[in-house]
């Protein structure tokens, strides 16, 4: 048989066989990526679901849930959601000056001292746990924060300089019954709006959430403004 390059039969299986290898590994490290959000996502979901309970349990009896159990006990779950991976849930404390409600379900595994912020490291997270502040100080004082968002932070009780800069390409800023999301500097975004079409959001352009009727939208708050932000993504420069 006659081989280009001077390659043997033998050596050119290796090479084959090399390659093969290599991408096999290539795939399994996907699988594993894809696997570990699959499971990052399920515990976000399942934190999200007890902290939602919490704030109702709050909302109907003015006092916080004695633990977990007692939301089930008390009907406010039908079962308490679990981390995939078996990592314990607890409340992360307040500092004093902060609201009186308990916002932030940490998990041993997921919401570490790895975390990026006090409100997690993912947009899901971050997204969803300024959210439930916003929504747990209207539910306490029967208003939204002031416009202002450092004056908004500090009505929800988180610290100004934590987020002064970007988190990983996102800039975020509360304002009263709203949060509001900017690419950081050198970044862009990109999400779909609900009629199906792409925007890329870039510059001074921003993404708002109205805790009004629980949506997003691109710029400003009106009906065909509206995005659909399960197609949400960060691009990096």
């Amino acid at each position: 048989m006659n081989l280009k390059k001077g390659f043997t039969l033998v050596e050119l299986m290796v090479v084959l066989m090399v390659i093969s290898l290599l991408a096999a590994n290539v795939a399994i490290q996907a699988v594993v990526r894809n696997r570990q959000t699959a499971e990052d996502a399920a515990c976000t979901q399942a934190r999200r679901q007890i902290q939602e309970a919490e704030l109702f349990y709050f909302g109907d009896k003015g006092v916080h849930s004695i633990g977990l159990s007692d939301l089930v006990d008390s009907g406010y779950l039908l079962s308490l959601p679990e981390c995939p991976n078996k990592g314990v849930y607890a409340w992360i404390p307040y500092p004093a000056n902060s609201p009186s409600y308990q916002s932030i379900l940490g998990c041993s595994i997921h919401t570490g001292a790895e975390a990026l912020t006090s409100l997690g490291s993912t947009f899901t997270e971050i997204s969803q746990g300024f959210i439930d502040f916003i929504n747990a100080y209207y539910a306490t004082n029967g208003n939204y924060p002031r416009n202002g968002w450092k004056n908004a932070l500090r009505d929800l009780g988180l610290d100004v300089d934590e987020w002064a800069d970007g988190i990983n390409g996102i800039i975020y800023r509360p304002k009263s019954g709203t949060l509001l999301i900017k690419p950081d500097s050198g970044y862009s975004l990109t999400v779909d709006r609900a009629s199906g079409s792409t925007i890329t959001v870039s510059g001074n352009k921003k993404l708002i959430y109205s805790a009004s009727d629980d949506k997003w939208y691109y710029q400003r708050i009106r009906p065909n403004n509206e995005v659909n932000m399960s197609t949400f993504q960060v691009i990096n420069p």
